[in-house]
C-alpha cells in the first residue's frame, strides 16, 4: 500500500513516491522522509515525501525550461500531485540537506541547512512544524560550491564543498569557535561508479584511480590537522 504502483504486476516494490525530479538531498525529521532536488530554471523544492504519492513533475513545476519558455503546460497545481512545502526561485542549485539538533545553535534546533551549489552559500531553512517560515544564507563570502552538510556529534556542523579540495571554515555566533573540515571526493566517486578512466595527476602525469585519490585526500588532511586538532 506504500507503493504508488500497488496492484500492478511490474511494479518496483521499492518505489517510495514518485514525480521527483532530480533528488540530491535526503534527511530524516522522526518518521518524516524530507527531500531536496534541482528545479530548471528556478523552482528547486524541498518536499514532504510520503508514501504513495506522486510530486509533480514534469506536469506541474515552478521553473520554466533552460532555454526559456513553459514547462510542459506551464502550471504549477493539479488535483492528485503534492505541492512542495517550500520552493527556490531564483535557485540555490541545493546539495545535501540535514535538521540542525546541536547545542552551539539552539535558535536553530529543527530548522533545515541546506547546502548550496549554484550560490556557494549555506542556506538554513526556518521551520514551523512542516512550514518553511523563513530563509537565511550564511557563509555568503565562502566562494566555493558547497556539495553537503552535516551535524557533527559535538557542538558543531560540517561541510563538504563542490570540488576536490580538503578545506576548513569557522561558523560562530560571535567569533571564531567553530572548525568545519571540508572534504568533497564527487569526482573521484562519480568516475568510479560509471568505470571511467584515472585522472592523471599534474605534477608526475602519474594515472591516479578513484580509491586512491579518495585516500589521498583524506591523507592529507589529517596529516594538515597534526599538531593541531586533529588525531
Amino acid at each position: 500500500e506504500d507503493n504508488p504502483f500497488v496492484g500492478r504486476a511490474s511494479a518496483l516494490p521499492e518505489i517510495w513516491s514518485l514525480g521527483h525530479r532530480n533528488i540530491q538531498g535526503a534527511a530524516m525529521r522522526g518518521d518524516q522522509l524530507w527531500t531536496i532536488e534541482h528545479g530548471t530554471r528556478g523552482g528547486d523544492e524541498l518536499n514532504l515525501t510520503e508514501a504513495g504519492q506522486n510530486y509533480g513533475w514534469p506536469i506541474i513545476a515552478y521553473g520554466i525550461e533552460y532555454r526559456g519558455g513553459p514547462i510542459n503546460e506551464g502550471i504549477t497545481a493539479r488535483e492528485g500531485l503534492e505541492q512542495p512545502a517550500y520552493y527556490g526561485d531564483p535557485v540555490i542549485g541545493p546539495g545535501g540537506m540535514v535538521f540542525y539538533d546541536g547545542a552551539m545553535f539552539p535558535g536553530w534546533r529543527g530548522d533545515a541547512l541546506a547546502s548550496g551549489l549554484r550560490d556557494k552559500q549555506l542556506v538554513r531553512l526556518v521551520m514551523d512544524g512542516d512550514r518553511v517560515i523563513g530563509e537565511e544564507r550564511l557563509l555568503t563570502d565562502l566562494g566555493e560550491r558547497i556539495r553537503d552538510v552535516a551535524v557533527a556529534s559535538e557542538p558543531a556542523a560540517a561541510e563538504t564543498p563542490g570540488d576536490d579540495r580538503p578545506q576548513d571554515r569557522e561558523l560562530t555566533q560571535d567569533g571564531p569557535a567553530l572548525r568545519l573540515w571540508m572534504i568533497d571526493a564527487s569526482a573521484y566517486i562519480f568516475r568510479a561508479y560509471h568505470a571511467l578512466p584515472p585522472l592523471t595527476r599534474k605534477s608526475d602525469g602519474l594515472p591516479v584511480g578513484a580509491v586512491q585519490g579518495y585516500c589521498n585526500m583524506l591523507w592529507k588532511l589529517i596529516r594538515d590537522m597534526k599538531g593541531e586538532d586533529g588525531p
